[in-house]
């Protein structure tokens, strides 16, 4: 109730210095210090909700939106770091994780220069293929990280690329991967 009322005025040193207080104090539970930060961030009340977020995630031991709350904050404050360890936590804590995690967690390990090719990259991008077998995009990255990754695992990549080449993609990668 009380971030409710510091939320929604305009005393933000005061909601700062009520919830540094509960923060420091554990005052709440992780539950509901995930209900604050997803108030708050609904609010747009970043910096708080990010507040709210990092305690919570710090004590969740497997609470699911904690992790989720941590997730959303991270990525407005374009906190790369914290965004991928909150997915990961996001799908361990999940007795069947959706899509969109293992999709957030492909997007957050890769860029413009650089794509992991660990393992946790190969099991994202399977699952995503076994959610979304419709979408030659999935096809075409697991190719690319399975090539990579290079040994027994370019057989599964020739698979996957044709695959891709099947549905109809018309990037170079899959024509590169199998010209190598």
């Amino acid at each position: 109730e009380s971030v409710r009322r510091s939320a929604s005025g305009n005393d933000r040193d005061e909601l700062e210095r009520y919830i540094a207080r509960a923060v420091a104090e554990n005052v709440f539970s992780v539950a509901a210090m995930t209900r604050a930060g997803d108030y708050l961030l609904r609010k747009d009340r970043l910096a708080p909700a990010a507040r709210c977020a990092r305690d919570a995630v710090a004590r969740a031991r497997g609470l699911l939106p904690a992790y989720v709350l941590g997730m959303k904050c991270a990525l407005r404050v374009a906190d790369r770091t914290w965004a991928l360890d909150c997915t990961q936590n996001a799908i361990r804590a999940s007795v069947q994780p959706r899509a969109d995690f293992y999709e957030r967690l492909v997007l957050l390990k890769s860029d413009d220069k650089h794509v992991d090719v660990d393992s946790e990259m190969v099991n994202a991008l399977a699952q995503l293929r076994r959610q979304d077998p419709e979408n030659p995009l999935w096809a075409q990255i697991l190719g690319y990280v399975r090539f990579k990754r290079g040994g027994w695992e370019i057989v599964d990549a020739m698979y996957q690329m044709d695959v891709a080449l099947e549905s109809g993609v018309t990037n170079r990668i899959p024509y590169l991967v199998a010209a190598e």
